[in-house]
């Protein structure tokens, strides 16, 4: 059947066909510049995760991880190809797929206000997600019971340390409740027991039928979290039988 003729509930949760990025690099050494050039960062990359799946892309710092997550989540737009989010189109129906997705982006800025509690940073988030009153506070209360921040939730953001506001960084992400969950990085900076404890929750949430896409470096992690690992080297996705092989390289 052609995809063309699916509704988006036909679609596999996560879709990518043949996406390529590129950008260009400007280099300056000295007084010296250099003509720009192109540097391909994904190469024809193309991927299916099903509903209530965990798919691990293993890679190292620079090798496309955050690209593909930031294309997925609508932040950019491929150069060719196409990636679908529960059956719409991320360039085209941006405004569909984010309703149906949790981000955690290894960018650094996680954009919690440092002054404001743990609390009331994520009351802040669920009226922009639209999520009445009553329920915000609900599904508050038992994320920050469920990552372990219930005892610091009244303190102010500019008090945690490193973990503490990896971990509410994954709460955010849960917070609205999404179909689909894209994590990069998701246990960067936090201890072996929270990063146990962190894993079990996300095989949790999948054992619902969340399906989640995690980039990591870390390949316990991709060991613990799922079966299938791919492994992204050089802007390319290959299987997990040459993980090795990229760790050895």
């Amino acid at each position: 059947m052609s995809y063309k003729t699916l509704s988006p509930d036909n679609f596999p949760p996560i879709q990518i066909e043949h996406v390529s990025k590129s950008f260009v690099r400007r280099r300056q050494v000295g007084w010296s510049r250099h003509p720009a050039e192109s540097r391909e960062v994904l190469k024809d990359v193309s991927l299916s995760v099903n509903r209530g799946e965990i798919v691990t892309i293993l890679g190292r710092n620079g090798s496309g991880k955050t690209t593909l997550a930031r294309i997925l989540s609508t932040l950019i737009i491929p150069d060719t190809g196409r990636a679908r989010v529960c059956g719409y189109d991320v360039t085209q129906e941006s405004k569909e797929v984010r309703k149906r997705i949790g981000v955690l982006l290894n960018s650094g800025d996680t954009g919690f206000q440092p002054r404001l509690s743990a609390y009331a940073n994520l009351e802040y988030y669920s009226g922009l997600y639209e999520i009445p009153m009553r329920l915000a506070r609900e599904r508050i209360r038992t994320l920050l019971a469920d990552f372990d921040l219930a005892d610091r939730g009244s303190d102010q953001y500019q008090s945690y340390s490193t973990g503490m506001r990896r971990r509410l960084a994954i709460a955010k992400s849960i917070l609205p409740d999404p179909t689909v969950l894209l994590l990069d990085e998701p246990t960067l900076g936090i201890d072996p027991w929270s990063t146990e404890h962190i894993h079990n929750l996300l095989l949790e949430l999948a054992r619902r039928g969340k399906t989640i896409l995690c980039m990591t470096n870390n390949l316990s992690e991709a060991k613990s979290l799922s079966s299938r690992t791919l492994v992204l080297e050089k802007g390319l996705l290959s299987s997990s039988s040459s993980i090795h092989e990229v760790l050895a390289s």
